[in-house]
């Protein structure tokens, strides 16, 4: 509804001669459905406007023809609308991945192991007390993907550095108590959660085995929120799916023909291992890039020059 005496809201009353509206009271009218359409947004903005004062409306208001102003502004709101949509799922496409494969490696793991008795509680437990510790390792790698965004977009990079570095330190230290505290009470926590002694015992080495590797997580998931966040898709793409894709997947397939039932127990820790090495270089990489970067800040400061090399 607008703030206007006209009773017929027709465009005409709405424009003054100097292309400005007049908006003398408070009455509210109708509205005709072709310019609702056209100008949601000029409809709202305007009945908030105060009365009584003068106030330019939208150049899209001085469009001739009523007739093609809904069809125009639809195309002119979804012209802009697709770039905006192919950013965001180019950015979340990472994530996206992280999802879809840990879902897939579930169905793929329970397929394998479904004849041997009490495996299948086994590493739904095993699972579930990884994920504690993995989801909180997590959401602080979260918490620190908006620090890193301003920072790294105001050109900040030595705060950038200590934020990534103090995220991983710490990330790494919860992850390395948690790994040893679950490494010692394995055997409790398996009785607590199965009742046979062969999904306990299934339990507790697969439980053991991926302690060993816990530690080394933060790495890899740490770099690809880090370059998720810088905007280089495609490196986070393949961070997102290397502990999974890359190499748990394969390890199905591999492990259980090497090693049968152990090599089921340990496949987790071994893709885990071969991921933070996955990592490694990337992780390199981005320090490398940041210190670059913060000595072209300071040249630039100084008064010198810095070309990047």
């Amino acid at each position: 509804r607008f703030c206007s005496p006209l009773a017929d809201a027709s465009p005409a009353g709405l424009l003054a001669a100097d292309g400005v509206g007049v908006l003398p009271s408070l009455a509210p009218v109708s509205v005709p459905a072709w310019l609702a359409d056209a100008f949601p947004v000029g409809c709202c903005v305007r009945s908030l406007l105060p009365c009584g004062r003068r106030r330019p409306l939208p150049e899209r208001l001085l469009l001739p023809s009523p007739a093609w102003l809904p069809a125009a502004s639809c195309f002119s709101a979804l012209a802009g609308f697709f770039p905006v949509l192919w950013r965001v799922v180019v950015t979340g496409f990472p994530s996206f991945c992280r999802q879809v494969l840990a879902s897939l490696c579930t169905v793929l793991l329970n397929n394998l192991i479904a004849d041997i008795e009490g495996a299948q509680a086994a590493f739904g437990v095993v699972y579930k007390i990884f994920m504690l510790a993995f989801s909180i390792a997590l959401g602080i790698g979260q918490g620190y993907q908006p620090v890193l965004g301003y920072n790294y977009s105001a050109g900040c990079f030595k705060r950038v550095r200590s934020a990534y570095l103090f995220t991983l330190m710490f990330s790494t230290a919860l992850m390395t108590v948690f790994a040893i505290v679950c490494g010692c009470i394995a055997p409790f926590l398996m009785r607590t959660f199965l009742e046979t002694d062969s999904a306990r015992e299934i339990g507790t080495a697969a439980l053991r085995y991926q302690c060993v590797a816990m530690p080394l997580l933060p790495v890899n998931f740490m770099a690809g929120l880090t370059y998720q966040v810088v905007g280089n898709k495609l490196a986070a793409t393949f961070l997102s799916v290397s502990r999974q894709g890359l190499f748990y997947i394969p390890l199905i397939f591999i492990m259980p023909r090497i090693a049968q039932l152990t090599g089921i127990e340990c496949m987790q820790a071994v893709s885990d291992v071969l991921s933070f090495l996955f990592a490694l270089p990337f992780t390199f990489y981005f320090m490398r890039s940041l210190k670059k970067a913060e000595q072209g800040e300071k040249s630039f400061e100084t008064g010198g020059y810095y070309d990047g090399e």
